[in-house]
């Protein structure tokens, strides 16, 4: 998100959920640095190229705090849709007792993140023959690598993420 869009949606934001008195005794800038924060944390960031020399497709997509199970990547080869959706769920519990061992305070929370996000590969993009697509996920950073080529419609296909 652009500096002019973040300030935009800045604008509406004060205005829709302050008092107009309330707008001018805040800090703006600070206020539209904490929303840009927030906002990057919700939308991963998403890189598209295609490299002649090496005949790849590449897309490079951060997903900081999932694992490798946490992500599933599909391709609807009908429509040529690539789908990343990456779920986590983390539980806390805290558990105190008294000296009897019977329980005096006991709290659990579950946080949930979810991603989904879904493109539509270019037509210059093989994505019939899964073996010849490479995924890897390392440090958070999901890539998936496509060969050039002419496509042909298929059904809907899985990938394996491996390490490297």
């Amino acid at each position: 998100m652009n500096k002019k869009e973040l300030l935009a949606l800045a604008c509406f934001s004060l205005a829709a959920g302050n008092s107009s008195a309330n707008i001018f005794s805040r800090d703006f800038f600070s206020d539209l640095d904490s929303m840009e924060q927030r906002i990057s944390r919700k939308f991963s960031k998403v890189s598209m190229y295609k490299n002649e020399k090496t005949q790849k497709f590449t897309v490079v997509i951060a997903l900081p705090g999932f694992e490798k199970k946490d992500i599933k990547v599909t391709i609807d080869n009908k429509d040529g849709i690539l789908t990343i959706t990456a779920e986590r769920k983390i539980e806390e519990k805290e558990e105190k007792k008294n000296e009897k061992n019977v329980y005096i305070q006991r709290s659990e929370s579950i946080e949930e993140e979810y991603f989904n996000r879904s493109f539509t590969l270019p037509s210059y993009v093989d994505y019939k023959d899964k073996t010849k697509i490479g995924t890897t996920y390392k440090n958070g950073m999901l890539k998936i690598e496509f060969p050039l080529g002419e496509k042909e419609k298929t059904d809907k296909v899985t990938l394996e993420i491996s390490e490297e």
